[in-house]
């Protein structure tokens, strides 16, 4: 991002109010993944019609207006949905302030990433430097960030505010990533005193904590080795989640651990009462209700017969 500290040149005015940013960049044009080139696709639904013709008397295409770089505008410019084209496109044409009575919140954070001057004024304000805007011959207009005021063409001066911390910012040029690097030598110390130093930090393993590139590691590692499986590690996380899975699955009558060979099918076990009612083998007449066994499983597969077989023998016990 470029330092940015006065903007002074031709004046365009854009006197509408709510211009979301659907109108700022169509969606058409957001295919790019360049942040330059959306300047020529600028309000491109209202400067051009359905076979790219110019339609006569859009506001930017005036020739007074031809070239500007400050645009005064008319209240909640920017507002809709959160775009961050819109910005760029208004920067690519050629514009380094907007000026109205105020903008959309999300433009506003989008145009200050890139240096771009949101500045809001009162409705009373604006509306007098339009009309000091000469639209025979054109006007100049100055943005002085570091003074923190506007100059009229006439020479009158109309102060704004601005927020500090992005002023400072757009001063010196400073992006996101420019101003975390201003404390690069604060990081490096801290990264040394915690033993972080001279190693990259998807290879750092938290103590405590298994990272996911730990476990990779440690796979490539077994498999270079010509352990099968994984090696030890992976053989002991199998170990921890069957036995997890154990501790889930128990009888829910004695609560035991059930066997490996019963897991999945205890899986599906719920509490019921003590099977009774017909004979084991026989057959459940038409439309009778399915009936449950004291583990209450299903009556719909061999292994529900094993229930049944369990649920004698603890009858007769």
């Amino acid at each position: 991002m470029r330092p940015l500290r006065r903007v002074t040149g031709r004046v365009a005015v854009l006197d509408r109010p709510d211009v979301d940013t659907d109108q700022i960049i169509p969606k058409q044009f957001l295919k790019r993944i360049e942040r330059t080139g959306f300047g020529e696709f600028l309000f491109y639904d209202w400067r051009f019609d359905e076979d790219g013709n110019e339609r006569p008397g859009f506001e930017l295409d005036r020739p007074e207006f031809r070239g500007a770089s400050i645009l005064l505008a008319g209240r909640n410019f920017g507002c809709g949905s959160s775009r961050e084209h819109a910005a760029w496109a208004l920067q690519d044409y050629g514009f380094d302030a907007v000026i109205a009575p105020s903008f959309g919140d999300i433009f506003r954070i989008n145009s200050g990433k890139i240096g771009m001057l949101v500045i809001a004024l009162p409705a009373v304000e604006v509306d007098g430097l339009m009309e000091s805007i000469d639209l025979d011959t054109g006007s100049e207009m100055t943005v002085d960030l570091e003074r923190r005021v506007v100059v009229a063409p006439d020479g009158r001066e109309v102060p704004f505010e601005f927020d500090e911390t992005l002023r400072h910012r757009i001063l010196h040029g400073l992006d996101e990533i420019a101003l975390t690097l201003e404390h690069k030598d604060a990081i490096a110390a801290y990264e040394t005193a915690h033993g972080f130093s001279g190693t990259s930090r998807r290879s750092r393993e938290v103590p405590g904590k298994a990272t996911r590139d730990g476990r990779g590691a440690a796979r490539r590692r077994d498999r270079a080795g010509g352990r099968r499986g994984g090696g030890p590690r992976a053989g002991r996380a199998r170990d921890r989640s069957h036995g997890a899975r154990l501790r889930r699955e128990r009888d829910p009558r004695t609560g035991d651990a059930a066997p490996r060979r019963d897991a999945r099918r205890l899986s599906r076990v719920r509490r019921g009462p003590p099977r009774r009612g017909r004979a084991a083998g026989a057959r459940r007449a038409p439309g009778a209700a399915r009936s449950r066994g004291s583990w209450g499983c299903a009556r719909s597969s061999a292994s529900m017969r094993t229930c049944d077989r369990r649920a004698r023998r603890e009858s007769t016990s």
